[in-house]
């Protein structure tokens, strides 16, 4: 056998003139937003709280000289959960070296093959220009593996490069050829 209460509105009058009164409290989730600076957890830029439910966190900007914001835990509204609303923003700064490599012997007549790598360490991808010069050499024309702008002397290659992951840097690899003029 089902009972059915009344529906009473906060402060109506019942039958016998009682009043009504309903308390509830507002149930409160903690939360904590973590700041890393090239995958590293920053303590001291560490925010706790508590919110109600359905309340959406802003997740403030603390950027480090240098560093650039890359990923932020996109959805931040708090849910009903003791451990879940845990918020994570992470800050990264590209790292670029380059190296240039050719055969340490080649015979008089053969093109020269060099290659270059730009790798990046840092947590944050980015554009890289690559210049080289030519001295004493020319260029062999569509040999680059990567576009290549040339300007008399002077190869420049435009390099988009990735961040560095768990699994190591990125790396690009331009390789081209040049000849040694004739009677040089």
């Amino acid at each position: 056998d089902e009972t059915k209460l009344p529906t009473q509105k906060v402060g109506d009058k019942v039958e016998n003139g009682t009043v009504i009164t309903f308390y509830y409290e507002i149930i409160k989730y903690p939360f904590t937003v973590e700041y890393y600076y090239d995958g590293v957890k920053d303590g001291s830029a560490t925010v706790t709280g508590s919110a109600p439910e359905g309340t959406i966190i802003t997740l403030a900007n603390k950027p480090k000289e240098g560093y650039i914001e890359y990923y932020y835990s996109k959805d931040t509204t708090i849910v009903a959960s003791q451990t879940a609303n845990l918020f994570k923003v992470y800050y990264g700064k590209p790292n670029i070296t380059i190296s240039k490599t050719a055969p340490t012997e080649v015979d008089y007549g053969e093109d020269i093959e060099y290659t270059i790598t730009v790798k990046n360490t840092g947590y944050y991808g980015t554009k890289v220009t690559v210049t080289d010069e030519l001295n004493g050499t020319i260029y062999k024309k569509d040999s680059s593996t990567k576009p290549v702008t040339e300007n008399e002397n002077r190869l420049t290659w435009e390099i988009d490069i990735a961040a560095a992951t768990q699994n190591g840097p990125a790396v690009e690899t331009i390789k081209f050829k040049v000849t040694i003029p004739t009677g040089a």
